[in-house]
């Protein structure tokens, strides 16, 4: 399923119509980061030792751990 980030305006007479219409003509689609290219299987040290966690190799350094169901304006389908 495809999903997309469209917005609303209190004003609008059909909501429907206007989602249809925006996606069709301009809505960039969400890629989540589980299905994103930057979308890297790392290993963050802890206190426990190192535990498996999904990183984003854009942010590499910042220390940004990332949930699969994540998402950006970065995000580049695999």
């Amino acid at each position: 399923m495809k999903e997309y980030i469209v917005p609303i305006y209190d004003d609008s007479p059909d909501h429907d119509e206007i989602f249809v219409g925006y996606i069709r003509e301009t809505a960039a689609e969400i890629v989540r980061c589980d299905d994103c290219v930057h979308c890297v299987d790392d290993y963050v040290d802890t206190e426990f030792g190192a535990m498996p966690a999904f990183t984003c190799d854009l942010f590499d350094g910042y220390g940004v751990n990332i949930k699969p169901g994540d998402f950006c304006s970065y995000g580049e389908k695999r």
